[in-house]
């Protein structure tokens, strides 16, 4: 633009960033939730910078006990059913893993069975320390490589969740929500 122009820009702080920085021409402006309106008058070379928290987060299920899922429908006698689902004792011992917003997920192929436990090492704050791999060593392409910290100090790859399993074989088993001690 040739002169300068009043107008607004809005951006939006995804409700998984908890730690949203966002400056324009090396100024922090304040952040919250939902939509950021930037109304100002804008010239030609203004810059925005928007940081997101890329934090990785443990993710636990959440106890429900029994409740109805949905209703089946019986159509050719017009009735309707309430299905129940009961929760699976175990899924109380699972953990997934959310990195900004991608599921991080196991697969077979980079050396951890799925079907195993893990000791996932969960700091205070509820975050993971995880790695990003600087270099490819999944047996397949993946958008993100990374390397999670375990309790015994050793570290589980993963990749993310689009990655992961694409074979649908024993092989490619994959899991999001990961088994824990």
């Amino acid at each position: 633009m040739k002169t300068p122009e009043n107008f607004t820009i809005k951006i939006r702080n995804p409700y998984w960033s908890k730690k949203t920085e966002m400056m324009v021409n090396g100024n922090c402006l304040d952040v919250n939730e939902g939509y950021i309106a930037i109304e100002r008058e804008w010239k030609n070379g203004d810059a925005i910078s928007l940081e997101l928290d890329m934090r990785t987060w443990a993710i636990y299920p959440i106890p429900y006990g029994s409740q109805i899922l949905m209703n089946k429908i019986i159509w050719e006698k017009d009735i309707t059913v309430p299905c129940f689902d009961r929760e699976d004792p175990l899924a109380k011992n699972h953990i997934a893993l959310r990195r900004g917003p991608v599921m991080l997920a196991q697969d077979n192929r980079l050396g951890y069975s799925v079907d195993d436990a893990v000791s996932v090492a969960v700091n205070a704050k509820g975050t993971v320390d995880v790695m990003l791999s600087r270099e490819k060593k999944a047996p397949f392409d993946a958008v993100i490589e990374a390397e999670v910290p375990l309790s015994d100090g050793t570290y589980m790859p993963v990749v993310d969740y689009a990655s992961a399993g694409r074979l649908w074989t024993e092989e490619s088993k994959m899991a999001v929500w990961m088994r824990i001690t």
